[in-house]
């Protein structure tokens, strides 16, 4: 090995891993429409809870949060092939942090399903090294959300270039047990929307299947 090839080596081994920016990228009046479904099996019988909503990006607050508004909220519970439960027309308004974190967690009442669904979209609001992990310690009302992400880089899913974080955490809601997220998202690289997310909660009715979709609206 020549002295230059052993430069250049040495040079490759100590190169800084990537950095990517790790920040929502809130742009008031953006919407989008997201899917949300957590299926499996409980007392024998198949369960899927769906859910699906238009999101609108709003005003940024002098709290620095973001105010975020659900519209064309539907939500169905269905066991064993039959509906058992459902809502359509929900609105709500929730306020996001610089994690894109809403301000509380609770399983009471419809709010549950958007407020995961937001959950699943967490950012460390700051630069991570592809392959590295972050920590993820957030509290808020009696809620918790902790554990840790890994950047996975920039990847190809369905034909797209799109950011992959892998997270494992443990969710507590502020009125119930704790549960435990293992899941993957892809997020757009140019607006750091989340486009898919998908992955496994373990919780105390059993383990369940969950995914969240960006769908494309037809007009």
């Amino acid at each position: 090995m020549t002295l230059l090839s052993a430069a250049v080596l040495s040079a490759a081994l100590i190169a800084p891993a990537e950095a990517i920016d790790l920040k929502h990228n809130f742009k008031e009046g953006k919407k989008a429409h997201y899917e949300f479904v957590i299926a499996g099996e409980q007392g024998g019988s198949e369960v899927e809870l769906f859910a699906a909503w238009t999101q609108t990006v709003g005003k940024k607050g002098k709290s620095g949060r973001i105010s975020m508004s659900i519209t064309e909220g539907t939500h169905s519970v269905w066991a064993g092939g039959q509906e058992v439960e459902g809502e359509d027309g929900i609105e709500l308004t929730m306020s996001l942090d610089k994690y894109g974190m809403p301000d509380s967690f609770h399983t009471e009442g419809n709010d549950i399903y958007f407020q995961a669904g937001q959950m699943l979209q967490y950012l460390p609001s700051r630069e991570v090294n592809v392959g590295s992990e972050f920590k993820i310690k957030w509290e808020s009302g009696g809620a918790e959300f902790v554990g840790a992400g890994t950047l996975e880089g920039l990847v190809k899913l369905e034909g797209k270039d799109l950011i992959k974080i892998h997270y494992d955490v443990d969710m507590t809601p502020a009125d119930d047990s704790p549960a435990t997220l293992i899941f993957d998202t892809w997020f757009n690289p140019k607006t750091m929307q989340a486009v898919k997310s998908e992955g496994e909660i373990d919780m105390d009715q059993g383990a369940f299947e969950i995914e969240l979709t960006l769908k494309t609206k037809k007009k």
